[in-house]
């Protein structure tokens, strides 16, 4: 019976939140449910320019709502961006993490996912679009504790 959280916070100002129990920039737990939720926060700028960050957000029983504060993933690099197929994705973790990469279509389709086990300190991993329309694609980190979301641009 928790009442909807209003999202803060997104910078630069001026964009749009989403995800499960997400409407009208509020976070409400009464409809995503009990379980792990992701919230996105997306901006495009007036030149056409957008960067997409994402959020865990807990929902429990009994309706205890939180951010996941533990920042295991210190960092994400996708190159090149723009591209024509072929990625690279570099990511420093704090600890060993069994890490699930997630590519998603710009309108939430899955495009593919894989596991890896990565070790502590930088990891580098080639990911291929080759096949794959042009369009914008996001790529999604998830470790045990965190989500990272980059957006790419296959041409």
């Amino acid at each position: 019976n928790a009442a909807p959280v209003v999202l803060t916070g997104g910078l630069p100002a001026g964009g749009t939140y989403s995800g499960p129990g997400v409407s009208s920039g509020s976070f409400d737990p009464l409809v995503a449910g009990i379980g792990d939720f992701t919230v996105t926060y997306s901006y495009t700028d007036n030149g056409g320019c957008t960067n997409t960050a994402a959020q865990n957000i807990h929902v429990g029983h009994p309706m205890t709502t939180g951010v996941n504060g533990t920042d295991i993933l210190s960092g994400m690099v996708l190159y090149p961006n723009p591209t024509s197929g072929n990625v690279t994705l570099e990511t420093s973790l704090m600890k060993d993490e069994v890490v699930i990469v997630e590519v998603m279509s710009s309108i939430g389709q899955q495009v593919f996912t894989e596991t890896h086990n990565f070790v502590s300190g930088n990891n580098k991993l080639f990911l291929t679009l080759d096949g794959k329309a042009k369009g914008i694609y996001f790529v999604k980190v998830k470790t045990s504790s965190n989500i990272l979301v980059q957006r790419i641009v296959k041409r």
